[in-house]
């Protein structure tokens, strides 16, 4: 017999789902820590240039306070990529896991007609069969749920921090009189 012919006995899927659930837990934990991770770097460093900015004298100073911005750019790109990579592998996880629950009869319809309530359901709710069924390989589905949801907002909130120290960076360049703003003088 081929290893291709093997066929793994439901023991050993229920255990390898029960670790692939787990699995999955800890992605998105670990995502979810990464995320607040970054973003409190971002936050602290946005607050220390502005702070800095206010109590700032000379041009020494101000020229120090330039690294702030950049490092927060910088940063935050690195944090999008790094998020997304993780989300992504939240979603291969749970691809699998899919793959699981399929092989496990979950999909199927397993209350039958004597049933109190739902007797037409399957073990799984129909939106998470909908999801899953709705692509025709993994990896498609893999790719479309890992740029969606909650990733999506992250990429907002680290394109935000980009946009602060832009426009911090703006400011500061103001200050060292590098970006001459034309104010209309009163006479």
């Amino acid at each position: 017999m081929s290893d291709s012919d093997k066929t793994l006995d439901k023991s050993d899927l229920l255990e390898l789902y029960k670790i692939t659930s787990e699995d999955l837990q800890h992605r998105f934990r670990q995502h979810q820590a990464r995320v607040a991770f970054y973003s409190s770097i971002c936050t602290a460093t946005i607050a220390a240039t502005v702070a800095g900015s206010l109590k700032a004298e000379g041009e020494f100073s101000l020229l120090m306070l330039l690294c702030g911005p950049v490092v927060i750019f910088i940063l935050a790109h690195f944090a999008r990529l790094a998020t997304r990579n993780l989300y992504r592998a939240c979603f291969e996880t749970l691809a699998l896991k899919a793959k699981l629950q399929v092989q496990l009869g979950m999909t199927k319809c397993v209350l039958g007609v004597d049933a109190e309530y739902w007797a037409s359901e399957h073990l799984l709710t129909s939106r998470m069969i909908e999801g899953a069924s709705g692509f025709s390989v993994s990896d498609d589905f893999v790719d479309h749920f890992s740029r969606e949801g909650f990733q999506k907002s992250v990429d907002y909130l680290f394109l935000l921090f980009q946009l602060a120290a832009a426009l911090i960076l703006l400011v500061l360049f103001y200050e060292l009189g590098w970006l001459p703003l034309p104010i209309a003088e009163s006479s």
